[in-house]
């Protein structure tokens, strides 16, 4: 086996790594419900900002 061959089946490997990584990656953040978890803390951080935003008007009134 040559170098050549040798870059080459380390670059496949590496390649079929990344891979699964990314599918395991995926399966993963969908069966822990990661995406759901970061889709609702962000809402929760809008409406906490908007509730801040709100008492601040009214302290500005008052």
């Amino acid at each position: 086996m040559n170098d050549i061959e040798f870059y080459m089946w380390v670059a496949i490997i590496a390649a079929i790594c990344v891979v699964i990584f990314l599918i395991l990656r995926l399966f993963f953040c969908w069966y822990w419900k990661i995406n759901r978890r970061v889709d609702l803390l962000e809402k929760q951080n809008a409406l906490l900002e908007e509730i801040l935003a709100q008492l601040r008007m009214k302290q500005e009134k008052n």
